[in-house]
């Protein structure tokens, strides 16, 4: 497998005001600064870190490969300074807690969860000033089996793993409704894996009353709103969408693709990690861009690959 390393940096000014439409706009990409710094924080030996989160000089990760789900990382001595949080199903356990998207807008605490027991936790100091996991209530069973989840005050926003349909929800906990987002672009004759090929990252800003779903396998980003109303698609490339291959009726990923691979959003920018990706040798591609991204991650800088900025 062959990925093109392209290591700059866009900004991108998305207006959100924008008129609704549903047809993707071409949007030529601005000409870019070439990254060179790089500074890394922190080499796991045997764990494998899966998220970070930043609160003032802390670096907050889950990972595998260890008894503790969550481990800190201070900035500036590039050192561990507490693991906590027992993998089990005791009261304040959990399996394999993710963070949700949007904990920028939570300046007193870290909100997670954890698809696997079903519940949601939220990461505080003791009175010890030792951070702790504390169990925070139970999925709502419409939204049981669900990623990418945003907290926005009433509303969860997220993705249905097991939906062939829909791109994404948006749950209202006062009333208990869903409402479900089909999949967009709709494409003739693909059906098979729909929950895979058409699987996006979802991060959701009450501020602006904007969703951003961002494709893993197209060169699609689409704004809506919080009624679910598309409002802009946009498309990074001349030929955004992978052709459907009629046999096996599946993205044809084979022949390469772009795609967003990551979604960061913090107070004042949402950063994707955009990829382009020419395939050889599928399963080591994987790996690398994996290994890199993770990599990236821990060290806090900006990621390899294209990264587009989009201006809150």
């Amino acid at each position: 497998m062959k990925t093109k390393k392209l290591f700059s940096l866009l900004l991108l000014s998305i207006f959100y005001s924008c008129q609704e439409s549903d047809n993707a706009i071409y949007t030529p990409l601005p000409e870019a600064k070439v990254l060179t710094d790089c500074e890394l924080i922190f080499r796991f030996d045997t764990e494998y870190p899966l998220q970070v989160q930043e609160k003032d000089s802390l670096l907050f990760l889950t990972s595998r490969k260890s008894d503790k789900c969550i481990t800190v990382i201070n900035k500036n001595t590039k050192s561990v300074s507490q693991k906590f949080a027992n993998r089990g199903m005791g009261p304040n356990d959990a399996i394999d807690p993710v963070f949700i998207v949007n904990n920028y807008l939570y300046n007193d605490s870290l909100l997670l969860t954890d698809a696997n027991s079903g519940r949601f936790f939220t990461i505080k100091m003791d009175s010890t000033n030792h951070f702790q996991l504390n169990g925070n209530g139970f999925f709502p069973d419409k939204i049981y089996r669900s990623s990418n989840l945003n907290f926005c005050d009433n509303l969860i926003i997220g993705r249905d793993v097991t939906s062939n349909q829909n791109m994404f929800f948006i749950y209202d906990q006062n009333n208990q409704s869903i409402k479900e987002i089909k999949y967009r672009p709709f494409l003739e004759g693909l059906k098979a894996n729909m929950n895979y090929y058409s699987a996006t990252n979802i991060a959701a800003n009450p501020e602006r009353n904007v969703i951003v779903t961002a494709m893993y396998h197209m060169d699609l980003v689409h704004l809506y709103d919080f009624q679910g109303n598309l409002k802009k698609s946009i498309q990074f490339s001349e030929n955004p969408v992978p052709r459907v291959n009629e046999e096996r009726e599946a993205l044809a990923l084979e022949e390469g693709y772009n795609g967003t691979s990551f979604i960061f959003p913090s107070e004042n920018y949402l950063y994707l990690k955009r990829s382009h990706v020419e395939v050889e040798k599928r399963v080591v591609l994987i790996f690398l861009m994996r290994h890199l991204q993770l990599l990236n991650l821990i060290g806090m800088v900006t990621l390899s690959d294209t990264i587009l900025l989009m201006k809150k």
